[in-house]
């Protein structure tokens, strides 16, 4: 009995792809760059509409993003920022209003 195990693979296409088909795959239009990502995590702490995320996400990224990849991004950024302990988040709220202005200051009392 043989057992197969695959430790790579670099799929190719086997056939020519213009730009159209080539633009319906979502891995070349996922938005990957850090700064970009981390614009639209402070676009969606100040509750910003859904269209000027979006807007910002199609100009600074260089991708043609569509509607459905801003919502899929926005969707895994907020449940990275809500999968974290319930200590994580509150010291991250308040590192970051600690961070939003010299005169705020915080402090973390646990029981």
């Amino acid at each position: 009995e043989y057992c197969y195990r695959v430790n790579q693979s670099e799929p190719i296409h086997t056939h020519p792809v213009n730009e159209t088909i080539w633009r319906m795959y979502a891995e070349n239009r996922r938005v990957k760059d850090p700064v970009v990502l981390s614009m639209v995590q402070q676009l969606l702490k100040a509750k910003s509409p859904f269209k000027q995320i979006y807007q910002y996400a199609l100009k600074s990224s260089g991708k043609d993003v569509i509607r459905q990849d801003v919502r899929n991004m926005i969707n895994e950024i907020t449940k990275e920022y809500k999968a974290d302990a319930v200590e994580v988040r509150v010291a991250r709220i308040l590192n970051d209003f600690r961070e939003s202005d010299a005169g705020n200051t915080s402090q973390l009392f646990v029981d």
